[in-house]
This record gives structure tokens, sequence and C-alpha cells, in this order.
């Protein structure tokens, strides 16, 4: 009994100098703007469609994954050092959701009204 409990205890205490809390915080930060965006418009503007919400969260994820990909690929500079990496790997992940709207609007814009594909025209003869 005593062993499970300072096994408990202990969980806590060994995280407590660990990255974890940034790390899932970044990763929500990726993830977390699509879906918002997607659904403030839905709620706001009836003019939303299926497909424009669907082209926009993926815009908004592909965005993500790839902040995602290339802030682990360029590993963060200490202080003092020259910053040579891209701007889009230099931008903080607090402020990544306002800098990614103006990329999901286009797509959800673009299915504004929608339409059918129809295929080939039928000529009469």
């Amino acid at each position: 009994m005593f062993f499970t409990r300072s096994n408990i205890f202990n969980v806590p205490a060994g995280s407590a100098g660990s990255q974890l809390f940034v790390y899932i915080q970044t990763v929500q930060s990726y993830l977390a703007p699509p879906l918002t965006m997607t659904f403030a418009l839905g709620i706001l503007w009836p003019g939303l469609t299926e497909a424009g919400a669907l082209s926009g969260l993926i815009v908004g994820f592909l965005l993500g994954i790839l902040k995602f990909i290339m802030g682990n690929v360029y590993p963060t500079k200490h202080c003092g050092d020259v910053d040579d990496r891209p701007g889009f790997v230099k931008l903080h992940f607090m402020f990544y959701g306002e800098e990614v709207k103006p990329f999901m609007v286009p797509p959800l814009v673009a299915y504004m009204f929608p339409f059918e594909w129809t295929g080939r025209k039928k000529t009469i003869t």
C-alpha cells in the first residue's frame, strides 16, 4: 500500500521540470484555430457550405501540421545566437492562431455558392 501511494505522488514531482505542458499547448494551438474559425463562421454566416467548411478545415490542419513539423525540424535557438530559421518557423505558437486566419478565409468563401458538376454538355442532333 505504501509503495502505491509513493508512486502516485512521485509522478507529478518527476514531471515538474518537463516541457509536457508547453508541448500540449503547442499542439493544441496548431489544431484549434481551424476548428474555432469554422465553428464561428458556421454560426455567424449562413452562406457557409459543407464543402467550404471542409476545405477550410483541411487547409488549416495542413498548415498546423506543417508548422508543427517545421518547428521540430528547426530547433529553437539560444539567446544571443543568430536566428536563421525561416519566418514561418520563428512565429511563436501563441500568435499562430491569428496568422493562419487569412489563409483559411479564401477556401471557406470559395464554396459560398453551391455548384454541381454537370459533366459533358449534351448536343442535339
